[in-house]
Formats: C-alpha cells, sequence, structure tokens
C-alpha cells in the first residue's frame, strides 16, 4: 500500500510539473454549417504559440475564440482566426499577454457583427477586421500596447456599415478604417488613439452620407481622413488632436458630375507646433474649419477648388501661428463661385493669407495682438463684385488688400 502511495505521488508531481509545458502549441479548429450555430474555443493560461481557428457557413450563427497567455510572467505569442459566410452572424475574439500575436475575423454578408480585443502587453500584435456586405459592425480594441496595428476593411456593397478602432496607452501603433466598394451609403468610420508618434487613417471611397471621425491624445501623432468620389450630401469628416507636433489632414472630392453638396471638414488642434490642412473640391455649399487652441507656432491651411458657396473658417490662438485659405483653383481648371473666408487670430506675431479666385467671393481677416501681418488677394474676372476685409487691433500690423476686375469692394482697419 505504501508504494503504491509512492507512485501516485510521483504521478502527480509529475503532472504538476508539466501542465504548463503540456499546455503549449495547442491547436483547436472547429467547422460548423448551418444556421443557428455556436462555436467556442477557449485556451487560457499558459498557451505560448496556440491556435484557434472557426469556420462558420450559415445564417444566425455565433463564434469565440478567448486567448490568454502567463507562462511564468512572460507573454508569448497566439494566433486566431475566424470565417463565417452568411448573414446575421458574430464573432467575437479576445487576447491578452500575447506578444506577436494576430487575430483575424472575416465575414462575408449582411449584418454581421465583428469584435477583437488585444489587451496587456500584446506589443507588435495585429488585429484584422474583414467584411464584405451591407449593415456590418467591426470593431477593434486595442490597450496597453506597443507597435501594433489594428484594421477594419468593409468593402463590397459597403453601405450602412460601421466601422471602429481603439488604441489606448501605446505607442508607434498604426489604426486603419476603409470603406470602399459599390458605395459607402450612410456609414461610419471611427478611431480613437491615446498614443505617442502613432498614425490613424479612415479611408472612405464611393462615400455618400458617410461620417468619418479620429480622436487623438498625445504628441508626435498623424491623422488622416480620405473621403473621394463623394455624392449626395452630408458627407463629414472630423479631427480633434490634443498634444504638441501632430499633423492632422482631411480630403474630401466629388467628380465633376457627381452634384454633391453640404459636406462639412472640421479640424480642431490643442497644442502648439500642429499641422492642419483641408482640401475639397468639386463640392457644392461645403463647410470647412480649422480650430488650434492654446498653442503657438502652429500652421492651418483650407483649399477649396472649384465649387460655389463654399465656406473656409480658421481660428487660430497663441504666438507665431500661421493661417491660409484658397479658395477657386483646381490644378489648371477655374475658378470659384459665392466663396466665404474667415480667418481670425489672437496673439503676436502671426500671419494670416487669404487668396480667392472668382466672382462673388467674400474674405475677412480678424487679427488682435502685436506684429500681425495679414494679406488678402482676390482674382476676378470682368465684374467680380468681391469683397475683402481686414481688421487688425494692436501695434506694429502689416495689411495688404489685392483686387482686380469690377464692382470690388477693400477695408482696412487699424486700430
Amino acid at each position: 500500500m505504501c508504494r503504491l502511495n509512492l507512485i501516485a505521488a510521483a504521478i502527480c508531481l509529475a503532472l504538476g510539473l508539466s501542465g504548463p509545458a503540456l499546455a503549449d502549441s495547442n491547436t483547436g479548429t472547429i467547422n460548423q454549417t448551418g444556421i443557428g450555430n455556436n462555436a467556442s474555443i477557449d485556451q487560457t493560461v499558459n498557451v505560448a504559440g496556440a491556435t484557434s481557428t472557426i469556420n462558420q457557413n450559415g445564417n444566425g450563427n455565433s463564434a469565440t475564440s478567448a486567448q490568454s497567455n502567463n507562462i511564468f510572467g512572460s507573454p508569448y505569442w497566439v494566433t486566431s482566426y475566424v470565417d463565417q459566410g452568411g448573414n446575421s452572424n458574430a464573432a467575437n475574439v479576445t487576447q491578452d499577454l500575447a506578444w506577436y500575436s494576430s487575430a483575424t475575423v472575416q465575414q462575408y454578408g449582411d449584418g454581421n457583427s465583428a469584435g477583437i480585443s488585444q489587451t496587456y502587453y500584446v506589443g507588435q500584435s495585429s488585429a484584422w477586421v474583414y467584411q464584405g456586405g451591407n449593415g456590418n459592425t467591426g470593431t477593434v480594441t486595442q490597450s496597453d500596447v506597443y507597435n501594433t496595428t489594428g484594421y477594419v476593411w468593409q468593402y463590397g456593397g459597403a453601405s450602412g456599415n460601421s466601422a471602429s478602432v481603439t488604441q489606448h496607452d501605446e505607442s508607434s501603433s498604426y489604426a486603419l478604417v476603409n470603406q470602399f466598394g459599390g458605395g459607402t451609403t450612410g456609414s461610419t468610420g471611427t478611431i480613437d488613439q491615446s498614443a505617442y508618434s502613432s498614425t490613424a487613417t479612415i479611408e472612405q471611397f464611393n462615400a455618400g452620407y458617410a461620417y468619418a471621425n479620429i480622436n487623438q491624445t498625445g504628441s508626435y501623432n498623424t491623422a488622416l481622413i480620405h473621403q473621394s468620389d463623394t455624392y449626395g450630401s452630408g458627407v463629414n469628416g472630423y479631427i480633434t488632436q490634443s498634444g504638441d507636433n501632430n499633423s492632422a489632414n482631411i480630403t474630401q472630392n466629388s467628380s465633376v458630375y457627381a452634384g454633391d453638396w453640404g459636406d462639412s471638414a472640421t479640424i480642431n488642434q490643442y497644442g502648439s507646433l500642429n499641422r492642419a490642412t483641408i482640401t475639397e473640391s468639386y463640392v457644392f455649399f461645403s463647410n470647412a474649419s480649422i480650430g488650434q487652441w492654446y498653442g503657438s507656432g502652429n500652421e492651418a491651411t483650407i483649399f477649396q477648388g472649384n465649387m460655389t458657396a463654399g465656406n473656409a473658417n480658421i481660428n487660430q490662438g497663441g504666438d507665431g501661428n500661421k493661417g491660409t485659405i484658397k479658395q477657386g483653383y483646381e490644378g489648371s481648371s477655374c475658378c470659384g463661385y459665392g466663396l466665404t473666408a474667415n480667418l481670425s487670430q489672437y496673439g503676436n506675431g502671426n500671419t494670416a493669407e487669404i487668396d480667392q479666385t472668382g466672382w462673388y467671393q467674400d474674405a475677412t481677416i480678424w487679427q488682435n495682438g502685436n506684429l500681425n501681418l495679414a494679406n488678402i488677394t482676390q482674382t476676378g474676372f470682368g465684374s467680380s463684385y468681391n469683397h475683402a476685409t481686414i481688421n487688425q487691433t494692436g501695434n506694429s500690423h502689416i495689411a495688404t488688400i489685392a483686387q482686380n476686375g469690377s464692382g470690388n469692394n477693400a477695408t482696412i482697419n487699424q486700430h
């Protein structure tokens, strides 16, 4: 009896010591065909090199993959892949404590949802969501990470889709939302980053009634929104950045015959040494606005070409800022009609410039402070009926207005 107890103890000790090793490099695979199926793979606690694969074909299916790795307190890689074909399917993938890991969800159909979450020491990892169809939702969440990538691609019909990427407490990371195909009507894309030296990009093609929003907190970040071949009305792009040495760019353009109107592009930056640019072309009754607050050494530029009844506004607070608005030209084509430009600066040593080409244009510069420079140039043809006003409050300012054509009006007020 004693000998048997010793053997049992030895077996238990051996199993206990080998437990973590036995969990390494596991592979789990589930294949399902039909309607209303559920698939779940759970690989947790000491699962270095584990792989999870779920394939489902049908409607109303659900797939879940959970991977957590903490071998001896050190993170290792894991891989998860979910593929679903059909409508109204749901997929959820979670990974933590797993460097160099990857998670991919692919869905083909309408009304599907996909979510990937990577948290806690998942540096140099990647998350990919691919969705083809309409009315889909894709979400990527990454936190406490370094040099990671988060992607949501929505294509095909790409109407009424929603995509979001959230990256917090990270650096040197990249987030991308790409919506394209037969039209991104009513689709939304959002990116939220609390980061350092990271990049966020939203691309929407054949965009009608589309919405894009990027919010970044931190320094040395880059944000880009590109909405092309816009049509209909109500295409909106927003970027907000808090920190220094950030860069933001929004581009909205329509084809000559698309008849796009009422688009809006807005950039707000809080900090110093930031750069912001908005470019709009072949868009009617659009609005472009840049606000740079509580900082110095910032630069803001708005370009609107070949459009009617557009509005451009720049507001800058601080010293040594530069604001530029150009309206009217698109390459070698001309011109603008009924455009309005307003540029306001509060501080010292600022530079403001407005350049307009076309008819019935209105330009106004407001400067409050000292040692500021303002310039308005309006190029008209025949009876232009352009209006230009410069208002400067303070000392040692310079103001210049240049106009050609007839029926123009120019005013400079210095107090």
